[in-house]
Formats: structure tokens, sequence, C-alpha cells
């Protein structure tokens, strides 16, 4: 078997040696297990536990510390403090990072194997060491603004905005992805289901052009990423009356998707983060004279 590693330290002063505590896994999809059980977001994960991915499957596990292990498809490590290096299978890759400093990841011991071992590029492809950089590619973030003024709320943003791309817009809010990063890569298999983790809304009268702020709840969006499609639902409170949207429509490579709007289903354009979430704009009518127009943000719930 052949061991690439790429291990690297978030800071170079070392801390004083603490007994390993377990982590939790925040973000699982495709093929993905702990000590050969499948993993699931939730899931705590002991000291010394083998964490593996299939040629599909992603594994995010935080820290005790609050630092993020992040392995990519294909490989396999074990998780904790007393643990061997990173053995990777074929050319597949595993990345540690860490936000404060962690006993098995001193910059000595990082830099020794950084030296004596074959670099992993960030897609898995081996590079000359000397092309390895020194620190794993932060993935490509998705944001959002509101690019007009309403209901008394001035524009965060305007429709283009430097260094990111412009993924969708409504006649309100506007949704990008920058350009600088790792690009998103959905799995080949597996499903995740995410929660509602915020929202905004308005909603315009056709009579009066007038908006009104509208609240989301009961929302759910479920990715089957076999299939390639997601479903995505809520309830909308406007004044004194409760409506159902709901859209469904496929999902791209690169983890964007959308839903064209028609009769009882809203239009729906987002896209999936690196960091395990997904945010997308939305906009369907209520009523023959009252539309919404909205964003809305989903944390990573649980994954199959």
């Amino acid at each position: 078997m052949v061991r690439h590693i790429v291990f690297i330290a978030a800071a170079l002063a070392l801390a004083p040696l603490q007994a390993a505590e377990p982590g939790k896994v925040v973000y699982a999809a495709g093929q993905v297990q702990v000590d050969g059980a499948p993993a699931r977001v939730g899931d705590t994960v002991q000291d010394g536990a083998l964490l593996s991915t299939g040629a599909d499957g992603y594994l995010y596990v935080r820290t005790a510390d609050q630092g993020l292990l992040i392995v990519r498809p294909g490989a396999e490590t074990p998780f904790g403090r007393a643990a061997e290096p990173v053995a990777a299978r074929g050319e597949a890759l595993a990345d540690a990072r860490f936000g404060s400093p962690h006993a098995d990841l001193d910059a000595r011991k990082s830099d020794a194997l950084r030296n004596s071992l074959p670099g992993v590029g960030a897609t898995g492809t081996t590079r000359p060491p000397d092309l390895v950089p020194a620190t794993p590619q932060a993935p490509q973030v998705v944001s959002w603004g509101r690019w007009a003024p309403v209901i008394g709320q001035a524009p965060t943003t305007s429709l283009n905005q430097e260094g990111a791309r412009r993924l969708a817009a409504n006649d309100v809010y506007v949704l990008f992805r920058s350009d600088a990063g790792a690009p998103y890569v959905t799995p080949a298999r597996g499903s995740a289901g995410f929660a509602l983790a915020a929202s905004e809304a308005t909603v315009r009268d056709a009579g009066t052009g007038q908006r009104t702020a509208a609240t989301l709840s009961n929302g759910r969006l479920e990715v089957d990423f076999a299939r390639a499609t997601f479903t995505t639902g809520f309830d909308v409170r406007d004044q004194l009356a409760t409506y159902r949207l709901d859209a469904a429509g496929p999902v791209q490579r690169d983890g964007q998707f959308s839903a064209p709007g028609r009769a009882g289903a809203m239009q729906v354009d987002g896209a999936l983060g690196a960091d395990g979430g997904a945010t997308y704009l939305f906009q369907g009518a209520l009523t023959p004279r009252r539309t919404i127009s909205g964003v809305t943000v989903w944390r990573a719930g649980t994954t199959r």
C-alpha cells in the first residue's frame, strides 16, 4: 500500500500533552465508516477509531479543541492523539486541519513526514513534493446578500461581487460562490437531510405594491446524491394565513441545484457548500395577488 499524508499544524507552538478527547461527526456523505460501522452526523468518535471513506465518501469530524479533520474519498486514517500517520489508499487523500495545537500534529513531525512522503494534490493526483502547498486549499464559499432595499432595510451588496460568481438572483436577493478555493464535488452515492438554520422573506401585494415580512417554519431539504435530485419545502406565515411551498429538481455535479417555478411550486436556485450546508433563493405565489421572495440557509442534519 502506498502511503500518502498531508499534515497541517495550525500553530508552531507546542501545547502541553493532554488526554485525547472524543470528536463528533459533523458531516458525512457517501460511503463513510468509523471502525467499520456506517458513520452518521452526530456520532461520537473515540481516540484511535479508524475513519474510512469509499470512492464517493466525505467525512468531517470536529475535534474537542474545535479543530476539523476532513477525510476525502477513498482514504482511511485513525483519529486522535495516539493515532499512526494517515494511510491513504491509492491516490486518495486525507487532510488534517486543526484550529489549535494537537499533540500528534507538531510542526517537526509534520515537516519530516511532508519531506519524506510523496505529495498529493487537492483532487487526489500525485504531485512532486515542491508543488504541495503549505496549507490545504480552502473550499469555495457560498454567500448571499440583499441587492435591493426592502421594508426599510438597505442593500448589503450589489448584483456583482469581486472575486465571486453570481449563481442566481431574484427581485431582492442574490447568491454568490467565490472564485477562489477548492470546487465542491457532490458524492456519487448516499443522501443527506438538512435543517433550516436561517431565512429572510418578503411578500409583495400586486395591488398596492407594498411589501411585508413573512416567516418560514417546518423547513426540509433532502438531497439524493445517487439520483442527483433534491426536494424541499416549508410553511410560510403571511399576515394571518399559512401557506405551504414545495419544489424539486436536479442537482449538478458542482452542487448547484434549481427548480423552475410553476403552478403549485416555487422557483428555487441554490448551491451546496463544502461546509456541509446549503443556501438557496426562492420565489413563488401565495395567492393570485401576493408573491413571495426570499433566501434560506440550511445546516447539515441527517446523512444516509
